[in-house]
């Protein structure tokens, strides 16, 4: 058995780039482990994940002190027996987790008094895409220096009739405007919104003009956390503002499309089908549109043609 921690800040766009890295590595043996730990405001499901993948959160006030972050590892009692310690923080005090972990192994990158507290300093992380990156610690990893790494990837539909809308990002500027704009063009498929459990109450007893607006086209339902992503089998198209939700969405065979802001960018990944839809906008306004290149906008009506046309996809009576 081997037991990994893994030290991310845990951005939604890092979250996407460490799955190959996850993979990878619970792949290689039944009797893997690996221990994420994310700053305290990006949480997570761990049942999104591959199985044998634990997360936790380090608070902000622990992770800024040697004391703190002892603190924190002592208290920890889920995780011990840590073979490999990988740092992607790699500031002074995320370095020392991996000694206050008694981790066997530490790997991190070097430069300054924190290249003491690992056993292996890189000079950088290395590769073309961010995933790769994170693949490049593999070879300071004895048992998996050698392995062979597989593109993760699926099938995505063809059919064409159901679609998830995940309101996760529900408390977004111009969030419920957007989708207001952007659905009327998908009025031949059935529309359903995932609420997740934490806004159920909140959106239940939102009177707002807009949201009873939405509600009128389609089916509002609520899943367990721990369930959403194996539902998401059950749609073809997903529309969310979270790239992580529209990147496992993806993998379980729907078409993405993601909603962002006209600044955001996010490079793709080499070792995980990341040919999701960005959809970006001013405001409330959907400016650019694409997969492999940006396209400016002249109608709302060309979102609508180039998904159908760009990936072949065709309707089928629900």
């Amino acid at each position: 058995m081997l037991n990994f921690i893994i030290r991310l800040h845990g951005r939604e766009e890092e979250m996407v780039t460490i799955l190959p890295l996850l993979e990878t590595i619970v792949n290689a043996s039944p009797d893997y482990r690996v221990n994420l730990i994310l700053d305290e405001k990006n949480i997570y499901n761990a049942k999104w994940f591959k199985e044998r993948v634990a997360i936790f959160n380090i608070p902000e006030e622990k992770e800024k002190s040697v004391f703190g972050v002892h603190h924190f590892a002592a208290n920890l009692h889920d995780v011990f027996n840590v073979d490999y310690f990988i740092d992607f923080v790699c500031d002074f005090h995320s370095a020392f987790i991996g000694l206050a972990f008694k981790a066997k192994k530490r790997i991190g990158l070097a430069g300054g008094p924190k290249s003491y507290f690992y056993t292996n300093s890189m000079e950088s992380f290395t590769g073309l895409f961010p995933d790769e990156k994170k693949l490049s610690v593999l070879k300071y990893i004895e048992e998996l220096k050698d392995i062979k790494i597989n593109k993760i990837s699926v099938e995505t539909k063809k059919e064409y009739h159901r679609v998830c809308v995940d309101l996760s990002r529900y408390h977004e500027e111009f969030f419920l405007e957007r989708l207001e704009l952007l659905l009327p063009e998908f009025e031949e498929i059935e529309k359903f919104f995932y609420v997740p459990a934490h806004l159920e109450e909140e959106i239940e007893n939102d009177d707002s003009e807009i949201l009873k607006r939405l509600k009128e086209q389609g089916v509002f339902f609520q899943t367990l956390d721990d369930e959403i992503i194996a539902k998401l089998e059950t749609f073809d198209l997903c529309i969310s503002a979270n790239l992580l939700f529209a990147e496992l969405a993806h993998l379980k065979g729907c078409r993405s499309l993601v909603m962002k802001d006209l600044d955001y960018h996010f490079s793709p990944c080499g070792y995980i089908d990341s040919s999701l839809m960005l959809l970006k906008y001013d405001g409330i306004d959907l400016v650019q549109y694409g997969i492999d290149e940006l396209k400016n906008l002249r109608v709302i009506s060309e979102v609508y043609d180039y998904i159908i046309n760009y990936f072949s996809l065709r309707f089928e009576p629900s």
